[in-house]
């Protein structure tokens, strides 16, 4: 009876440990309005959906997003940006306390010709109006070959801007051959905290959000066009770290061939207030 009535209470506490989490992405569950793509300075990466390599987990999840770094590439710290809703994101009060879960999968660690418990892979939190960003690091260690694994990232620091973009990166001087034909899997971002909106933008800017304002083509090449019903004042154009990179005034083509692969944030300003986009740059 003891033990019925102990295994009875650990299923209520799982129940309120469910409960009490947010799935921020899982392609199998359909989260369609975030996405994983590679950072814009990740030479050599490339992001795709596939298989759940692990056959006796496909039950699990049948589809699972790889993270590719082709051999050859240059060796450097390499990131995948988690893209979060347009105009969303975690509260900077929020940050204090918040735990990610991230389920990874290392199919091998051959390509790690020194390889040791200190093998780090970091998940940032980025505000792109503070220009800051926040990180905790996880290590690994041989066991984890091999099989679905999940990493908890606890952050404990107070954070005043809003949290509108995250990292998934690979530290570059601490996976010896990081640029050797790396491959790594995500099936799920859950986080204790579920996005709201940006109370930074104003009822102008809500508007706008909602407005049919959209960039095009999307991905782009060496330019893009942006449709909107309302005039178009100006264009700036960020990196997944907040930086500035391109300001435009109104035009018919914006001119990005410049720059390099990856993924920006674009923020259009019309009459209605300042929309934001992400853009992919091939």
């Amino acid at each position: 009876m003891k033990k019925q009535l102990l295994f009875t209470a650990a299923l209520i506490l799982a129940s309120f440990t469910t409960i009490a989490q947010s799935t921020w992405y899982d392609f199998d569950a359909d989260v369609t309005n975030v996405s994983i793509t590679p950072a814009a300075s990740c030479s050599g990466c490339s992001v795709s959906t596939v298989v759940n390599p692990d056959a006796g987990d496909i039950a699990n999840a049948a589809n699972v997003t790889l993270l590719e770094i082709a051999a050859g590439s240059a060796k450097s710290n390499k990131g995948f940006v988690v893209n979060f809703p347009s105009g969303q994101g975690v509260s900077g009060a929020d940050v204090n306390g918040l735990v990610v879960t991230v389920r990874f999968y290392f199919p091998s660690i051959a390509n790690f010709s020194s390889y040791d418990s200190n093998e780090r892979v970091r998940f940032y939190l980025a505000s792109s109006a503070a220009s800051t960003s926040i990180q905790q690091q996880v290590n690994f260690v041989e066991a984890d070959e091999g099989v679905w694994k999940e990493y908890t990232f606890t952050y404990d620091v107070t954070e005043s801007g809003f949290i509108d973009s995250a990292e998934i990166r690979l530290i570059g001087n601490k996976f010896d051959n990081l640029d050797n034909g790396l491959k790594i899997y995500v099936d799920t971002v859950v986080s204790t905290k579920a996005f709201v909106e940006n109370p930074s933008l104003s009822t102008n800017d809500f508007d706008a959000q909602t407005a049919a304002i959209n960039a095009y083509p999307n991905p782009v090449t060496n330019s893009f066009q942006i449709e909107s019903i309302e005039g178009v004042e100006n264009v700036k154009l960020y990196n997944i770290s907040g930086r500035l990179v391109k300001t435009f005034k109104a035009n018919t083509n914006y001119d990005v061939s410049d720059l390099a692969t990856g993924v920006y944030i674009t923020t259009i300003k019309t009459k209605l207030g300042t929309k934001s986009l992400r853009l992919v740059k091939k």
